[in-house]
């Protein structure tokens, strides 16, 4: 598990997301999300855990995401931070 360091430190690296139900973000897993418009947001997790957050709220979203899906997910303008 990364240190504290991992969490506080700036972001080095983003990428508009590429949503897709079948291929991961193009970097990879990516340390935090941005979310310009709010919504319903389907992810995979770093370990391969699949999830869906309802009532996002647009801004910052500290989670590490190897995939966000597109059939589900209605956020827009999708940043990953790395």
């Amino acid at each position: 598990m990364p240190g504290h360091e991992f969490y506080t430190r700036p972001f080095e690296n983003a990428i508009d997301a590429n949503l897709s139900d079948t291929v991961n973000l193009t970097r990879g897993v990516c340390r935090s999300l941005w979310v310009g418009g709010g919504g319903l947001l389907k992810v995979t997790m770093k370990n391969g855990d699949v999830a869906t957050f309802y009532g996002v709220s647009t801004g910052e979203i500290r989670i590490s995401v190897l995939r966000v899906w597109a059939s589900v997910t209605t956020c827009t303008h999708i940043v990953a931070l790395y």
